[in-house]
């Protein structure tokens, strides 16, 4: 059972900090997105910290905003499985984070993910946050508690909620290479619903950069993951159905 400790030596000292590399596939990530990489910087103090903008053609401030934030930026196609795949060929790190554009991690974070990773076998396992979508200013629980029931039933968590691993986890899966069409679902499914933990950091995304979708549709998706999860199918196979 995962659980959070201090990040100090049997002697009080402090441990030398981990590497974590956080990749961010973008498209034209909007006015939000400085105080999105501002969030990342606390990081700065518990980890050595590189972040890769991948960016598909943003029309907007995107590139400028990541270059201000001292990002390293990656130019390519519009294309989220492909950004993915080439910032993980050049984030430097031993820890892995993929974090939406528009997703802004809550104070703490960095925190927690300290914890996370250094506890004894972290490395076989995936940890992402809670997932937050916020409207109007205000958080919307409905979508806090559905995003928990597809996490329960399908074991595949939502790329906006950062989702972290470790690179010789991704390199034991053959590398970004042998899983082709990459992206969180190809990630998730292979490292297995028993390997991926829910991490106490809240992800929080704006409603509006997300795809409407009516009640009838999540409700008959969840009732989907249900179905999987009752039927034992493995988690690649749901993230076929969920793409």
């Amino acid at each position: 059972m995962w659980k959070q400790k201090a990040q100090t030596s049997d002697n009080g000292a402090a441990a030398e900090c981990p590497s974590l590399g956080i990749v961010i596939p973008a498209l034209d990530a909007g006015e939000d997105f400085p105080k999105i990489l501002q969030s990342l910087q606390e990081a700065t103090c518990l980890f050595d910290l590189d972040i890769v903008v991948v960016d598909g053609g943003s029309g907007d401030e995107t590139v400028h905003h990541a270059q201000k934030a001292r990002a390293r930026v990656l130019e390519t196609a519009p294309d989220p499985a492909a950004q993915i795949q080439a910032g993980l060929d050049i984030v430097f790190g031993d820890w892995l984070m993929i974090l939406d554009a528009g997703t802004m991690l809550r104070p703490g974070w960095s925190t927690v993910v300290r914890a996370f990773v250094e506890q004894k076998g972290a490395e076989r396992f995936a940890g992402y946050g809670k997932l937050a979508v916020r409207e109007d200013g205000k958080i919307r629980r409905e979508d806090g508690a559905l995003s928990k029931l597809r996490n329960q039933f399908s074991g595949l968590p939502f790329l906006h909620q950062g989702f972290i691993l470790h690179r010789g986890l991704l390199n034991r899966m053959g590398g970004v290479m042998a899983l082709g069409g990459l992206d969180r679902m190809t990630i998730a499914g292979r490292v297995g619903h028993k390997h991926l933990i829910p991490l106490p950091f809240q992800a929080i995304q704006e409603s509006e950069r997300l795809p409407r979708v009516s009640w009838g549709a999540r409700l008959s998706r969840v009732a989907g993951w249900l179905i999987f999860a009752l039927l034992m199918v493995p988690p690649s196979a749901v993230a076929d159905w969920t793409k």
